[in-house]
């Protein structure tokens, strides 16, 4: 029967060009380029700079290319009353990504639609004349297209029988054609075709015979045959936009407005078709760009069609930002779709990210969302993640429902669940059938979530899918049924019903995902710009919270909200991993130059305010924005000195150790009363002894601080991946070019020189006179391409578990290659530190800017530098600053100082010179302090919508602990708060001491009046 099959084709081919019914080609297109539009205000037509668009159809344009189109559009009077469109194709197939050019449609001076390679065509109307005004983007690339325009009449009769024979005609690739339904299907559209009679189209007996198959179809197949299932999906229409990735950030300006405005279209054409958009920060471009458009948005809110969603303020990036940042992404997230919308956020729309820390349910669940939804791991190297309905478990032991997207086009008869997923589904019977058949657990559901239209770079549904709805919606035979559905309302009907369950599992700890494991190092800059700003604004705020209650001062809130939303922004999934287009990173630099530049001001001014005010004989007044009594060096008059017994959240006047040369060092040896360091003739450690706890670090016969140069040329996203055979090949950067003896105050060291090819290496590596632990200064002048730089420490501790700092804690992983699972491991997340820890005796491995690890048989590697070409063909080329540090020590990670160096190292000691003066300040003073080391205070902020002060803290060694919180500002009160700074409950304060028992990793969070 595949003959019948074959003629369906045919007559569905034939009834496709019949569709239109009427059309006329249209020219005389008035051309102007221009820069990016800052409004929606129309330019003059009659502008000089308008010239008639002379090329078409042929539309040679530059990269990155702004112009505007015209066209006094006037039609025959026999069309009037019609269903007229207007169309453009330019050639070029493909998706919304750099390659396709874009329109903004404006009819009779109003915005009517976004245009591109998936939504070719607008409505006009009925009339016969209209002002036509086009906004091109022409596209990331410089290329030759086509610009072919028309205006044409829709044959509504001959779409909707279209329509209507297609969609069962697709399902039939969705069946066996051994089984009845296939045999059904083909009998119905086979006497449908048969009535159509194409002798005479479009006219005369074949309108009467598209009737008859209308008819026939709406009756019989749809009416009789077709039944809705129990079995369904839940369909929504969504667009993923990546708010910058191969298209900056002002590019994303333009793509909301397109991609909403198909949205609004969409639903005047289709009552039925309801929407669904994450990220606060689209909605606030098109607030800022298009104020009409934004009203009507509203109004769909309001009337409950249009579902704005995702918690977060963008869709960040859920490895690399810190635990504070991901609270600021909630904070200004949900308080955006309350106070925009009056919508209070419950989900975390998180579909295309690249690994999701464990940190996060807590975060979530006390930030008020229930549940966490995305489809990223689907893309798993190795294994297939074995859920997609469960409850995830973090770190501190609390728990969120969680929810994969199963979105898949059908495969009949297929034996095993493929892994790879999307979440920019179509409409069409493979993917609603694939959308059910991926489910792994259909015990517990009969529904699934489908979100559906064109994405990456915006554009979401068109008709092809909304026509789809209509029909996939009536049941298809041996089809699962598409029914419209909310993502909240779908999350909490899938929730409810499996409450107290046992059949939901748990999956405890992170969602490593096993690909883009370069977006831990790739474009250096960024990650570390962005780590020095989640150290200095955090201390701006507890800065400004002194000078509040000490002098009455304003507290900088436009600045400090300016500068968290720059910040925040900037973590977005395809910014902070390193995986966008340079001209991203070009304004990158540019913001976080100005708010380090802006913020570093401000920082020094609050602090010299209150330097000017304490009462002091003289010294250096050093500030400690630690949560610990801090001990470290800091530097005066050009000299690193050492201080010590620094208050808590507070300062101290001192007079600083200044060196006594305890540290000895020539070009191969180096030693303080903390360790020996020997050195070979390529600067690599070939012994590192730990005099005070008699031991050895490095194993007998390797090295430390080895710097090795992997080729990096992955199988496929070259920015994103390291493919597990990276180590294949490998040179060693050990070409010495100078090697001298260098001192600064209480440390001194060695400054090290190296070339490699194009590129030089050069490394202070400095002891110090108090401080137990080694510098490795870094900077490099790079130039070369496909490489992957890392450090190795070779190191005799024997162990199957190394610690990793991640947010507001750390996480274990094993570091052996016993399962599929762990060999997937082979680079993994850490912020400041990495720790390997036998059962007395450890190494820790701490860094100012770094996230990518591997440790692997005693083997401790950091990335340093990865140099990809795609999509930034000079990346990470230039100039690169860094220190990592390694600390041995006595007894496991939690016995130990890492946390308290790792701080330090990341926001150092402040001073500045005092002289005798009178003041109302002490010299010594605490903020706030804790009296347990495993206890981190975080942060200290003004409150969001009062005049209290917020402090965060956490416990940090997976130990419950009781401990009293001193408060150096008077309190009126001090109540418990979620992380929306909610009140929850309020706690005794007893002589300026709350006393409080933190649970393993639990975040607690303070309001004080």
């Amino acid at each position: 029967m595949d003959f019948l099959k074959d003629k369906i084709r045919v007559t569905l081919e034939n009834l496709d060009r019949h569709r239109k019914a009427w059309k006329m080609p249209i020219d005389g297109f008035s051309y102007m380029e221009c820069e990016p539009k800052k409004n929606n205000d129309l330019p003059d037509c009659r502008d000089p700079r308008f010239a008639p668009f002379t090329t078409a159809p042929d539309w040679k344009i530059k990269g990155d290319q702004h112009a505007w189109f015209y066209k006094h559009l006037v039609l025959p009077e026999e069309v009037k009353g019609q269903k007229l469109r207007f169309e453009v194709w330019t050639g070029n197939l493909g998706w919304n990504n750099q390659m396709n050019p874009q329109f903004i449609a404006y009819v009779d001076g109003k915005m009517v639609q976004g245009m591109d390679v998936n939504h070719i065509s607008i409505p006009l109307g009925g009339k016969c004349e209209y002002e036509l005004y086009l906004y091109a983007y022409a596209g990331y690339l410089s290329q030759d297209l086509k610009f072919v325009a028309s205006v044409y009449v829709t044959d509504e009769l001959c779409e909707k029988v279209y329509y209507d024979i297609l969609l069962p005609y697709q399902q039939l690739d969705c069946l066996n054609p051994l089984t009845k339904e296939y045999a059904d299907i083909l009998e119905y559209l086979n006497t449908a075709t048969n009535k159509i009679d194409l002798r005479v189209a479009p006219n005369g007996d074949f309108r009467e015979s598209l009737k008859a198959a209308e008819e026939y179809l709406e009756t019989e197949f749809y009416g009789k045959y077709c039944h809705t299932t129990e079995k369904s999906v839940i369909t929504v229409g969504h667009t993923h936009i990546d708010c910058a990735w191969k298209w900056t950030f002002a590019q994303t300006r333009e793509k909301v407005q397109r991609s909403f405005s198909n949205m609004l279209t969409n639903m005047q054409a289709f009552p039925e078709f309801i929407f669904m958009q994450s990220q606060p920060l689209l909605y606030q471009f098109t607030k800022e760009e298009a104020p009409e458009l934004y009203e009507q948005i509203k109004e769909k809110i309001k009337e409950g069609r249009w579902e704005p969603e995702g918690a977060m303020w963008v869709e960040p990036d859920c490895n690399l930002p810190s635990g504070e940042s991901f609270v600021r992404q909630l904070l200004y997230g949900k308080q955006f779709f309350r106070d925009e919308f009056g919508v209070e956020s419950k989900v975390f729309w998180e579909p295309d990210v690249f690994g999701y820390s464990a940190a996060l349910p807590q975060i979530l669940r006390k930030s008020g969302v229930e549940y966490f939804v995305t489809s990223k791991l689907g893309w798993n190297e190795k294994n297939r993640f074995p859920y997609d309905i469960f409850k995830w478990r973090g770190i501190d032991g609390t728990e969120i429902n969680s929810y994969f997207l199963t979105s898949q086009e059908r495969i009949p008869d297929e034996k095993e669940y493929r892994k790879m997923v999307v979440y920019s589904a179509r409409m069409t019977p493979k993917f609603v059938n694939g959308s059910f058949h991926r489910m792994q657990q259909k015990n517990l559901t009969d529904e699934v979530l489908m979100p559906f239209g064109k994405g990456d770079g915006g554009g979401g549904p068109n008709e092809l899918d909304l026509e789809g709805y209509r029909r996939l919606s009536r049941g298809l035979p041996g089809c699962v049924t598409a029914k419209n559905g909310f993502v909240g309302d779908f999350l909490k009907r899938l929730f409810d019903r499996n409450e107290g369950n046992d059949r939901v599992p748990t999956w405890d700890g992170e969602l490593y995902f096993e690909l883009h494991r370069g977006c831990l190092t790739s474009i250096e800059k960024n990650k570390r710009n962005n780590r020095i700003c989640e150290f200095l604004y955090p201390n701006i705020e507890q800065l400004a919270v002194l000078n509040r209650h000490f002098f009455g001062s304003e507290y900088p809130q436009a600045e400090l909200n300016k500068a968290w939303l720059t910040i925040l922004t900037n973590q977005f999934h395809d910014v902070i991993p390193g995986s966008s287009i340079k001209e991203v990173y070009d304004v990158s630099d540019i913001e976080y130059a100005e708010i380090i530049g802006r913020g570093s001001k401000t920082e020094s001014a609050l602090l010299q305010a209150i330097a000017d005010k304490v009462d002091t004989k003289g010294g250096v007044l050093v500030y400690n924005p630690h949560s610990a009594v801090t001990s470290g060096n800091i530097r005066v008059d050009g000299e690193l000195v050492y201080v010590d017994g620094i208050p808590a959240k507070g300062w101290k006047v001192v007079t600083p150790k200044k060196a006594v040369g305890s540290v000895k060092v020539s070009e191969k040896k180096l030693e303080n009363e903390f360790f020996i360091v020997e050195l070979d003739d390529k600067c690599e450690i070939t012994r590192l002894y730990d005099k005070k706890n008699a031991r050895e670090v490095l194993k007998a016969g390797h090295k430390g601080n080895r710097l090795v140069a992997y080729e990096d040329i992955p199988f496929a996203h070259d920015a994103w991946e390291i493919s597990e055979y990276y180590t294949e090949k490998s040179w060693n950067i050990d070409d010495v070019q100078s090697v001298k003896v260098i001192s600064d105050g209480v440390r001194s060291g060695i400054r090290v020189e190296r070339k490699f090819l194009s590129s030089t290496i050069g490394q202070n590596i400095w002891l110090y006179e108090n401080t137990p632990k080694i510098d490795f200064e870094t900077d490099a002048d790079w130039h070369e391409h496909h490489l992957l730089i890392k450090t190795l420490f070779d190191t005799d501790i024997h162990t199957n578990r190394a610690t990793y700092n991640i947010q507001f804690g750390n996480i274990e992983r094993s570091t052996t290659k016993n399962t599929s699972w762990d060999t997937a491991r082979f680079e993994v997340l850490g912020h400041k530190y990495a720790d390997l820890s036998e059962g007395n005796y450890g190494v820790a491995l701490m860094n100012d800017c770094k996230y990518g690890y591997n440790i692997h048989d005693g083997v401790m590697g950091l990335s340093l530098i990865k140099c990809a070409t795609d999509p930034y063909p000079e990346a990470d080329i230039g100039e690169h600053k860094f220190t990592y540090s390694i600390y041995p020590h006595a007894g496991t990670v939690e016995q130990c100082d890492v946390e308290a160096l790792a701080y330090e190292m990341n926001k150092p000691l402040m001073a500045v010179k005092v002289g005798a003066q009178k003041g109302s300040l002490p010299e010594s003073f605490s903020m706030i302090s804790v009296d347990q080391k495993n206890i981190i205070i975080e942060t200290v902020k003004k409150a969001e919508k009062d005049d209290a002060t917020i402090v965060r803290m956490y416990e940090c060694t997976n130990s419950k602990t009781p401990c009293k919180v001193t408060l150096g500002i008077p309190a009126k009160s001090v109540k418990l708060c979620d992380l929306q700074e909610n009140e929850l409950e309020t706690l005794e304060v007893k002589n300026g001491t709350v006393a409080l028992t933190l649970k393993p990793y639990e975040i607690l969070t303070l309001k004080i009046n």
